[in-house]
């Protein structure tokens, strides 16, 4: 059976693991990166119910978030996982991005043309500016601040030497920020290994440092990078590219 190595914080869904066990790949959670919460600013504090929108960029943003959500103000998601969680939570969200990187999320929440609003936004400390300033560059009143920040686990990586010799194993990373704590950890993949990622910003991390990446989807989702690991698997196995009725 062969090994798909999980790296984020998070251990994937039950519904992701069932999935992959029925296609004979094992997964395994070695988490690399943590995320910290900072105190909320006191001037954000007393914005919030000033706010029309709060813009959520990440599940763990929303997460962090949660406890001081105003009651009136109207949610904008990004990606699958950060809506599902905020669905979960019994919240309405009033617009939901089809894209998933911050220009394409703005480009469609801009085209709603709505007179100028106060927005919310809550970021991790290495989230790109571009979403804000592409925002406040049409007139809206943007509040962001830095939230949470994302740190080496060093428990995670003191695993990493036990999985380097797995054969054929698949590692998985979902940010830059967990293969630099990969590599950090002192992670050295051999040619029998492969890599997956969820989206270009952590491909091109990767491939800095000499490395292929195999699998990446086309739409930035741990979901869809999971999917693309079964299928490409599926055609060089079967021939064709279709999963299992």
């Amino acid at each position: 059976m062969r090994k798909v190595i999980i790296t984020r914080e998070h251990f994937i869904s039950k519904e992701l693991q069932k999935k992959l066990l029925e296609y004979d790949f094992l997964p395994c959670h070695i988490p690399l990166i943590r995320c910290n919460y900072y105190d909320i600013p006191q001037t954000i504090l007393k914005s919030l119910d000033k706010a029309d929108w709060v813009f959520f960029t990440s599940r763990v943003a929303f997460e962090f978030f949660y406890p001081y959500m105003p009651d009136k103000v109207k949610i904008a998601t990004i990606g699958p996982a950060t809506s599902h969680i905020v669905k979960k939570r019994g919240f309405t969200i009033d617009f939901e991005a089809s894209e998933y990187y911050a220009r394409d999320f703005a480009k469609e929440w801009l085209s709603l043309e709505l007179a100028k609003q106060k927005i919310l936004l809550p970021q991790s400390r290495l989230s790109s500016q571009d979403l804000a300033i592409l925002l406040s560059k049409k007139g809206h009143d943007v509040l962001t601040w830095i939230l949470y920040e994302t740190d080496a686990d060093e428990k995670g990586q003191r695993k990493i030497p036990s999985f380097i010799q797995e054969k054929n194993a698949i590692w998985t990373f979902a940010s830059p920020s967990a293969w630099r704590s990969f590599v950090t950890g002192g992670g050295l993949l051999s040619l029998n290994q492969e890599i997956a990622v969820i989206g270009k910003s952590t491909e091109r991390a990767i491939t800095e440092c000499g490395y292929r990446v195999t699998y990446r989807p086309d739409e930035p989702s741990v979901e869809r990078m999971i999917h693309e690991i079964i299928q490409q698997n599926r055609i060089t196995i079967d021939g064709y590219g279709k999963e299992k009725d």
